[in-house]
């Protein structure tokens, strides 16, 4: 009985033992490389989004703004849209759409970053997105649901 049970023990290190290094391997770090951060007039950044043109677009949250990198990462501007720009996103035309988590509102951007109301069906818009069909998907986490914008 005792060598069954000793067995048995050896045969559990194993599988943990097997799962770990098994679990592990999963996690290693890929070969990427670190090429350079963009830090200049961010405090606290939260979302990204690129615009066809090149223009990145990065909202702040402790600054409640949104700053604006050209293609070569050189500071362009930074600029509010509403009380707390959190979630970006970008249709397949290449424009622009902020949601303010604090109001719920969505605002589209014009070509010179000018926001207009786009929709007000969410409380908190956290994180969004464009389906090829240009559907917006937007996470609200006041309302636990994904409200689907045409």
């Amino acid at each position: 009985m005792v060598n069954k049970l000793k067995k048995l023990a050896t045969l559990l290190n194993l599988l943990v033992f097997v799962f770990i290094t098994s679990s592990s391997a999963q996690n290693t770090p890929t070969n990427a490389t670190h090429l350079f951060s963009i830090s200049d007039g961010i405090s606290a950044p939260l979302r990204i989004a690129v615009k066809p043109d090149g223009n990145i677009y990065i909202t702040d949250s402790k600054q409640n703004n949104i700053v604006v990198f050209d293609q070569t990462y050189s500071f362009l501007k930074s600029f509010y849209v509403g009380l707390k720009p959190t979630a970006l996103a970008v249709n397949s035309s290449g424009e622009l759409f902020v949601g303010d988590s604090k109001t719920g509102i969505i605002y589209k951007l014009d070509e010179n970053d000018t926001p207009t109301e786009f929709s007000t069906v969410t409380l908190s818009a956290s994180s969004m997105v464009f389906d090829e069909n240009d559907l917006l998907y937007v996470a609200d986490n006041k309302l636990k649901q994904v409200p689907v914008i045409d």
